[in-house]
């Protein structure tokens, strides 16, 4: 299930020092000790292609590109990373 919690538009507070240029997705669960089910890598990957045909993103890149964490965890990383591109500003 994908929800929208918020206005694309609406600058919020999910990565210090990037949310007036981000727009943050979540996937909720442990992936640093559990593997995504297949829907969770359904749900990503169309909202990958939603996102992308609405949007000139610059780049696409995870939690732990930005700051020291282990968000999103090993197990999306491994699956998120072939979504990801382009140079995050200032890392």
């Amino acid at each position: 299930t994908i929800f929208k919690c918020n206005n694309p538009l609406t600058v919020t507070n999910q990565t210090q020092g990037m949310n007036t240029a981000t727009i943050g997705a979540v996937l909720v669960g442990d992936y640093e000790d559990n593997e995504l089910s297949e829907d969770t890598k359904n749900s990503a990957r169309k909202l990958n292609v939603y996102l992308n045909m609405g949007w000139d993103f610059r780049f696409i890149c995870l939690h732990k590109d930005t700051k020291a964490t282990l968000c999103p965890g090993k197990y999306a990383e491994k699956y998120l990373r072939q979504f990801c591109y382009g140079k995050v500003p200032n890392h």
